[in-house]
């Protein structure tokens, strides 16, 4: 269609019509015909024209695709006509018609909307000074001015403050002014909609403006930093690219849908704060006091002698190394104070400048708000249980579950949808503008021929050939794109780059190509980049003379052969050919790298070509195809990562420049303060410092930085820290996980095809070929050929199956299995007939064992016998010595366990057979333990005591009854699927972290040595310069432990630096180092943050979040498999599928009876009188806000009122469950909030008198007190606005039992993990972090480590523990001494496999479980049906069956469809509604509630647009004993109109007669 068309012209006439005065006075005259409208007119037009969008509650909302701000959509910006550009136009979004606006938009399309009230009370749309203002506005130049100036006043804002600063910034809010003056002029100030500051970020702008203009005379002190905010404006600047816009658009998104998950999240941290404020209140000061001196040398013993002595910190106990005083508790497993002191409470303050406490609901929500982020929560967790003894980990637990596995995972969700949504959009925009191209291109095709025709049709001589060759050349110019003849410049670069000049040339060619593009080739340059790689990795620190010769000699070898093949292909291919491959371009810059390396290897100053080595490691990928898959698929999504990495950057940019204009000045004023007076490193001092502390906080370490931002500064810091840390880590890094899930799909789940290996696979033939040619007298030999024997081909099906299947399909059949493999039995064709006595003998034995181990009974007592041998496991720690009668338990229990596992693998075999029982990895993991058992076994009776840890490996087989837990084989299922996933993600997270080893090693080997005193600190460079004046004043020149001196402690090194686990000790020994034995100087290569941040990015940002897709998608896969729903079927089937499941497991609940008694009655009428419990949710919240104002030290008068409030609430709780119990009767103790409810009076009752018994012996009311709280969950369902909180909270509920199934599944892997932790760590020496309260001597004490470790918290100081092998004491055997020695090798064996494990994968797992979750019930609610939905329908079908008989009468449907809710509700008159469901009716006239629900589902996705066909989906069937339907709703009819027509016409028949 052309653009002139009349279609087109009538649309743009109906849309883009100039704004006048009439249409400025018309919509006044509006409303009432448009209230005119029918109700059934509103439903009709509801999904009619653009812009009538309506909720799910039928209200109506502006169109997001014609708001402010945004674009036209490609088919209106087609249209627009370029003439009315910048010209105020008649508003075009529905919406808006009579609200009084009108638009304006720009040659880009661009939207914006004003009012079109007057302006300042007197300026109209139309007043020249107006409309010279909005066309100001609207100008890009006039954006792209201030957003240049802003960008420079940033630039300055970085700079230190000057004279020449001071003038700039007198220009800059004059440039400011005139932008205030001409958006106010244009919008108007405030009253009206879309005024200058109706605009959030217009409020910026005017308060820095004005701000600016009252310091020129005023000094405002510190709010004159608020001119710092300007630098927000910056954030503007990601409209002018649309990839960018996109990013923006999706975090705007995100943050304005996470409203109610940040209020469910407060609330969830408020009853945590106040949970931790009962309980915690003043532990944390509890210090270690020494006794009161008996000898008099502080004279007697009065209180206030007592007081002053026990307040000197000189008698408070600290340890030689430590820098505060450690805490204490009188509890049993808390830290202890050695012999002469006590632990006493509220001494010397709280921990970290008295930050980290529970003493006042405002510390507890900062500290519990710390712990839920996970941020140095190790200290407080530590803290807490050395303080208040081990069971507190349960509290720890608790929020680290709810708060961190669930709430912060919820955030995940939220981003990955509003992502996802941001996408789809734009990639509709962009598939709208390919169409309206692809059809304006048509449309000039079909006009240019149209345009011969006419020409042809007015010159009456014309040739009709004329017509056909225009019709012609029209189809060329629509199919085939235009080819022009070759250039001088093409022809030219074909005569020098197509070297095929003479035939023996080409000849050369043919005969360099076959070697050069043989796959032999291909597979000898894999080998020799394999070997350069390798010897890259082997560059350390000292290396001898003669090695680095060799190594400088292989990098000439290599870089030879590189350039030989390199030349060689050129030859072959000829440079034109050579150069349109990626990879031959990306191999000839190495090559050229490679030649200016040596080149210029001895010129100073130009080393830095040595690091273009590393590009010859991503050569590699050429021959790995996992590699290769995942930086084709980088390659394809390298503009969406660069969008989200700018809008990061942009984003630190922007906080770094607030917090150096808001606290810079404080650390300066201030230094003093800090406990050695010096700057710290991370400060806001200037940018680079700002830039990095902002950058550790979006890392998520915020809170060590903010505690020395607030030691200078003020509370202030909050804010800004929690926000960067919130908009940071929370929402940018989650729009990364976001960016992977939609991206990345492919690499995460798709194996490689086969294809890909085929050219290494033709070289390995090759090579054996080679081989064969050389063997003597191999044509002397005769092989029989190969043929496909189907026997062979189902076999090797079957052990491919089995691999993956579980053991238990082994069992599955009523016969047991053939005993061997088919080869076997060709082996030795001479066995026992069938009908042998040996043979039947054989049969029962095998079937008698068969029959045992399908036994229910059976593989319960083993899974028994394996808890047992666990539990026995667990109990031998280091104090087993000291019991001998365990001693002898354990060893006996070992030879009955020993006998027991022999004799259940023979069963097994027997049962299985040899053939399948080898083929299932759970019965390999059977015989590995068994034979571990007698391999233990042996060697005891040997004496040997080496090998006995063998026997720990009976732990592993705890996982297979794992498997069989009901619920648990999804978990399972999706752990067994994403290992090979798992494994190809470490694989290539080791290549490219092998990139930035090397370079490390390169940058930092050797650098980390620095020179110590006696007190291991630091000296400084005056005094000592290097390494040789170290040694000759007697110190001591020691290297750091984590250091990059070799390719091994560079990726230990970056594990910490990944982790974020002592990483900052690793970058201030990098940002100090100089060169190989000179002493450091404190941020003398400051820019070597840069390589770190790099590797951040790439290495823990990029890579390790890898891990969070493979287990996203795989969760998904097997939960559908699980539920029975099949990967093909449509989004509409799964949501009905679901729909479904739940119509058929639900059923009505029987309503309680009302009393007869009219007392009871009236109690009863009360109970469920929803206002009367609106008054004890009001009341509940009051009670826990008083418990929150209660505080540690507060005064006597203070304690008493909090009393007597505490005895009202007492009694006010009591007359409830007076009331409740009287109206309810028994039925008030069915609901498990009302058991909760009545503990609580009882209890609290008895608190009264006897308080320090019920605390004691019993649940504190205070708990209970708190956990009421939570009853206001059940109230949002009453409550429209809080529709999102039910959605996010009814997503919690259903993902709970997965979740907890998860947590199951972490506690059994820590178990496995603290059974060999205590093995071979329990004895090691106090180091790092393994004290007296944290190590590995118990099972307890394991556990509680190991969940520490499960977050990869603190996990750097327990590798210097166990990693200890020089400050240590070695085992002496004649004495009995174990030694404290720890193992490096089995320290990083250990820790790293165990991190994997669990923070890589199992925790990730949680956030798998939550967002499929939470995808599914928004799913639910946009398309289907919510449990809110299910739950008003039987709230409803309770009113007409209240004893639930799962009946009701047929003339109750009407009834019953007017009284339920949207969206299932069908409003009167619904009779011809009911007839178009057809639900069954049974006997008696009876309508089934499944039948009912199942009909209203239907409607419903019916209503929404998405019907779902009689066949596609079949709903379970009904087993209910009582129902037989006889009839329908259609049938009923049908039979009724029939009777009505036999009724007349037997009337008719009578009359006639």
């Amino acid at each position: 269609m052309a653009d002139n068309s009349p279609l087109i012209r009538e649309e743009r006439q109906r849309l883009f019509r100039p704004y006048t005065r009439a249409m400025l006075t018309a919509p006044s005259a509006q409303p009432a015909k448009e209230n005119g409208k029918t109700e059934e007119n509103k439903d009709n037009s509801r999904d009619k024209g653009r812009g009538a969008n309506k909720d799910r509650d039928g209200s109506a909302h502006p169109d997001q695709a014609l708001e402010q701000g945004s674009r036209l959509p490609a088919r209106m910006r087609n249209i627009f006509p370029a003439e009315l550009a910048s010209t105020p136009l008649e508003d075009f979004d529905p919406f808006y018609k009579n609200k009084k606006t009108f638009v304006v938009v720009t040659k880009a399309g661009d939207i914006f909307r004003f009012s079109g009230e007057k302006s300042l009370w007197m300026l109209d749309p139309f007043t020249p000074i107006r409309r010279v203002a909005i066309s100001t506005m609207v100008q890009p130049i006039f954006s792209y001015f201030i957003m240049i100036t802003i960008l420079i006043h940033c630039i300055f804002m970085i700079m230190p403050a000057t004279q020449t600063t001071y003038i700039l910034e007198l220009v800059f809010l004059s440039i400011y002014t005139i932008e205030v003056v001409v958006k106010v002029l244009a919008r108007g100030f405030i009253l009206h909609p879309f005024a200058y500051l109706r605009d959030p970020w217009n409020w910026l702008d005017f308060l820095v403006t004005l701000i600016g203009y009252i310091t020129l005379v005023v000094d405002l002190g510190h709010l004159y930093a608020l001119r710092a905010f300007r630098v927000l404006r910056s954030w503007r600047t990601v409209t002018i690219v649309p990839g960018w816009r996109t990013i923006v658009d999706a975090l705007s998104l995100s943050i304005t849908s996470l409203k109610d998950l940040v209020l469910l999240l407060l609330f969830s941290l408020f009853v945590f704060a106040v949970l931790g404020l009962q309980i915690y209140m003043g532990v944390l000061t509890q210090k270690c006091v020494k006794h009161f001196p008996a000898d008099g040398s502080w004279g007697n013993f009065t209180d206030e002698r007592w007081f002053n002595y026990t307040s000197n910190s000189s008698h408070w106990y600290i340890p030689d190394d430590w820098i505060e005083y450690p805490l204490c508790g009188n509890s049993s497993g808390a830290g202890m104070c050695p012999p002469g002191y006590t632990c006493l409470q509220g001494y010397g303050g709280n921990p970290n400048y008295g930050y980290t406490s529970f003493d006042t609901f405002g510390w507890a929500f900062l500290s519990v708000f710390r712990l839920v982020t996970l941020d140095y929560w190790e200290d407080l967790y530590q803290l807490a249980l050395r303080s208040a003894g081990p069971w507190h980990i349960l509290f720890f637990i608790i929020v680290v579950f709810y708060g961190t596995f669930c709430f912060l995972n919820f955030i995940l969700a939220v981003v990955v949808m509003s992502y996802t949504h941001m996408v789809k959009r734009a990639d509709e925009e962009k598939a709208a503008e390919r169409e309206l191209k692809k059809e304006k291109k048509a449309a000039s095709v079909a006009n240019n021929t149209a345009n011969g025709q006419e020409q042809t049709t007015i010159e009456m001589n014309g040739d009709e050939a004329v017509v056909i060759d225009n019709n012609d050349q029209a189809a060329r110019q629509q199919s085939d794109p235009e080819t022009p003849a070759p250039s001088v410049t093409q022809r030219l670069t074909d005569f020098l780059c197509v070297w095929d000049c003479c035939v023996p040339w080409q000849k050369l060619q043919g005969a360099i190509g076959a070697v050069v593009l043989s796959p032999f080739f291909e597979l000898f340059i894999a080998v020799i980049i394999v070997l350069n790689i390798t010897f890259m990795a082997l560059d350390h620190h000292d290396m001898n003379i003669e090695f680095e010769r060799i190594l400088r000699t292989g990098n000439y070898i290599f870089t030879s052969i590189y350039i030989v093949e390199a030349v060689l292909k050129i030859i072959a291919l000829s440079p034109k050919f050579y150069f349109k491959d990626s990879w031959n371009v990306f191999d000839f810059i190495i090559v050229v790298f490679a030649i200016l390396e040596l080149g210029l290897e001895g010129v100073q100053g130009l080393s830095v070509f040595r690091s273009f080595r590393l590009l010859r490691v991503f050569r590699l990928a050429k021959f790995w195809p996992t590699l290769n898959n995942f930086m084709s698929v980088m390659t394809k999504s390298y503009g969406a990562f660069v969008n989200v990495m700018y809008v990061m950057f942009l984003l630190l940019f922007i906080f770094a420049i607030i917090g150096m204009q808001l606290f810079g000045m404080n650390y300066i004023d201030n230094m003093e303060r800090f406990p050695d007076g010096d700057l710290p490193r991370w400060n806001f001092t200037d940018f680079l410092h700002s830039f990095m502390i902002v950058f550790r906080a979006l890392c998520g370490e915020w809170i060590e930085s903010m505690w020395d931002c607030m030691l200078v500064g003020d509370w202030s810091c909050i804010p800004f820290f929690v926000a960067v840390f919130f908009v940071g880590n929370l929402v940018i890094l989650n729009l990364l996980i976001a960016l992977l899930l939609n991206n990345y799909g492919s690499f995460c789940t798709s194996p490689t095809s086969d294809e890909e290996d085929s050219k290494d696979e033709d070289a390995l033939a090759q090579i054996v070929r080679i081989f064969k040619r050389f063997k003597p007298n191999l044509n002397a030999v005769k092989l029989s050929p190969m043929k496909p024997d189907s026997e062979d081909i189902v076999e090797s099906q079957e052990i491919q199956g089995n691999n993956i299947a579980d053991a238990e399909d082994v069992l599955a059949g009523e016969f047991p299995p053939d005993c061997c493999c088919n080869a076997f039995y060709k082996c030795f064709p001479s066995r026992p007939a069938r009908d042998s006595s040996v043979q039947r003998m054989w049969s029962n034995i095998r079937r008698v064992c068969f029959l045992l181990a399908k036994n229910k009974y059976f593989q319960k007592f083993v899974t028994a016998v394996l808890v047992i041998t666990s539990v026995l496991l667990a109990l031998e720690d280091i104090y087993l010595p000291q019991r001998p009668v365990l001693v002898n338990i354990t060893l006996y229990v070992d030879y009955v366990l020993t006998a027991f596992f022999v004799i259940e693998m023979i069963i097994m075999l027997f049962a299985v057979g040899f053939k399948k029982y080898f083929t299932s990895k759970w019965y390999w993991l059977d015989f590995i333990v068994v034979v571990a058992y007698l391999l233990n076994f042996v060697l005891m009776c040997a004496g040997i005591e080496a090998l006995q840890t063998l026997r720990l490996l009976r732990v592993f087989r705890l996982f297979r009854p794992l498997s069989k837990v009901n619920g648990m084989q999804v978990v399972t299922s999706t752990l067994v699927e994403a290992v090979p996933h798992i494994f190809n993600v470490i694989l290539v997270g080791i290549f490219f972290w092998l990139v930035f080893a090397i370079m490390g090693v390169q940058l930092f080997a050797g650098k980390f040595y620095k020179c110590v005193d006696e007190n291991s600190t630091v000296l400084s460079h005056e005094i000592t310069m290097d390494r040789n004046d170290c040694l000759h004043e007697n110190y001591t020149w020691e290297n750091s432990p984590m250091n990059f001196d070799h390719v091994g402690n560079a990726y230990l090194s970056l594990l910490q630096v990944a982790t974020f686990k002592g990483w900052l000790q690793i970058m201030n020994d990098a940002i100090d180092s100089r060169e190989v034995h000179k002493q450091p100087i404190r941020e003398t290569n400051i820019y070597m943050y840069l390589y770190f941040i790099f590797f951040i990015v790439f290495g823990s940002f990029f890579i390790l979040k890898l891990f969070v897709c493979i287990l996203i998608d795989i969760f998904r896969q097997q939960r559908r498999k699980a539920e029975g729903l099949s990967a093909t079927d449509s989004r509409t089937q799964l949501i009905y599928r679901r729909a479904v499941m739940r119509t058929m497991s639900a059923k009505p609940v029987k309503r309680i009876p009302k009393p007869t008694c009219h007392p009871q009655s009236l109690m009863y009428d009360i109970s469920v009188n929803r206002k009367f419990e609106y008054t004890m949710m009001i009341l509940i919240i009051l009670n826990v806000a008083v418990m929150a104002i209660d505080h540690y030290g507060q005064s006597m008068e203070f304690s008493e009122v909090l009393d007597y409030l505490n005895l009202i609430f007492i009694i006010i709780f009591f007359v409830e469950c007076v009331i409740k119990v009287s109206g309810l009767r028994h039925h008030y103790f069915k609901d498990p909030w009302n058991i909760i409810d009545f503990l609580y009076v009882v209890l609290a009752i008895a608190g009264l008198m006897l308080s320090d018994v019920i605390e004691k012996y019993f649940i504190s009311p205070t708990l209970l007190r708190i956990l009421r709280i939570l009853r206001v969950g059940r109230l949002l369902r009453y409550f429209q606005s809080a529709r999102g909180m039910r959605l996010l909270l009814l997503a919690l509920r259903k993902a709970l039992r997965t979740l907890f199934n998860v947590s199951f599944l972490l506690f059994v892997i820590m178990f496995v993990y603290a059974v060999f932790g205590m093995e071979f760590f329990m004895h090691i020496r106090d180091a790092g972090a393994i004290d007296d309260v944290y190590n590995f001597k118990t099972f307890g004490q394991s556990i509680i480590l190991l969940f520490q470790l499960a977050t990869s918290a603190g996990w750097d100081g327990v590798y210097f523990a166990i990693a200890n092998e020089e400050d240590c004491r070695a085992p002496d055997h004649e004495l009995g001494y174990p030694g404290n020695c720890g193992s490096r090798a089995l320290g990083i064996a250990y820790l790293v496999s165990y991190l994997i494990i669990t923070c890589l994968v199992v925790i990730n797992m949680y956030a798998a479980v939550i967002l499929d979750y939470v995808l599914e019930v928004y799913e639910d609610s946009k398309e289907g049906l919510t449990d809110d939905d299910y739950d008003m329908f039987f709230e409803v079908w309770q009113q007409f069956d209240p004893e639930a008989t799962q009946y009701i009468r047929y003339d109750q449907l009407s009834e019953l469809l007017e009284a339920l809710q949207p969206p299932l509700q069908v409003q009167k008159p619904n009779k011809y509604k009911i007839l178009s469901m057809n639900i069954p009716i049974c006997k008696d006239d009876h309508i089934f509630y499944k039948d009912v629900l199942e009909a209203l589902v239907k409607d419903v996705f019916s209503r929404r647009g998405s019907p779902v066909e009689a066949g596609d989906v079949q709903a379970p069937n009904v087993d209910e004993a009582e129902y037989k339907p006889v009839s329908s709703t259609l049938q009923r009819q049908r039979e009724e109109y029939c009777v009505r027509l036999i009724q007349n016409a037997w009337r008719k028949h009578k009359q006639q007669n």
